[in-house]
């Protein structure tokens, strides 16, 4: 595969129902109807996969604790659909991706989280990356919180051609800032050194 894709979901394009993942969650549908429709079946299985939200998957955990408060009773595929590395794996199993697999969570701006780690992860090992950012907050919660978030997703595919000659420099002053998946993507593809600021960090990049 050569060519490095971007997906980003949209509501209003939500796919029909798959029976297939009928006791999946939210997050792992709309993400698993993006990636087979956009990935290619060849994907390589040394790919490295990298997810992070603002939470976790939340919804099942609130869905779990909810039945067990009114009935007494906990719902096991709940329980263990609310375990934060459950939506990396549900991913990785469905595509038959071997490489390794990381639940990455940041309550502010998951998605450097995302980069900056796949990134210099792909500096060392020269793997291809898939990148992914996903949440959603159930509306109940709306109620107790003031704290709420939409449901979204997206995801960038970076090819291991794309990233054989990814370098991290250490001079970042004159680089411009990249914050989103769709800004890395555009970078990546026309070669522009950028930097990520992560965690009051500045980690450069150069793509020769």
């Amino acid at each position: 595969m050569s060519a490095n894709l971007f997906w980003k979901y949209d509501p209003k394009q939500e796919a029909a129902f798959d029976p297939r993942f009928r006791k999946a969650t939210t997050l792992m549908r709309i993400l698993i109807g993006g990636l087979e429709k956009t990935l290619p079946q060849d994907l390589p299985n040394k790919t490295e996969v990298f997810l992070g939200s603002l939470h976790g998957e939340i919804e099942p955990t609130f869905n779990y604790l909810k039945g067990l408060a009114q009935n007494g009773v906990g719902r096991p595929f709940l329980f263990q659909n609310s375990l934060h590395h459950s939506t990396t794996g549900f991913i990785s199993q469905q595509l038959q991706i071997l490489g390794p697999t990381y639940s990455l969570c940041a309550i502010d701006e998951p998605q450097k989280e995302v980069m900056a780690a796949a990134l210099v992860q792909a500096v060392a090992n020269r793997n291809p990356v898939l990148m992914i950012h996903a949440d959603s907050f159930p509306e109940e919660l709306g109620e107790v919180s003031d704290y709420s978030v939409k449901t979204e997703g997206e995801f960038l595919y970076l090819t291991e051609e794309s990233l054989s000659t990814l370098e991290i420099i250490s001079e970042t002053s004159e680089l411009k800032g990249v914050g989103h998946f769709e800004e890395l993507y555009s970078a990546i593809n026309s070669k522009q050194s950028f930097k990520i600021n992560f965690q009051h960090m500045e980690i450069g990049f150069r793509v020769n």
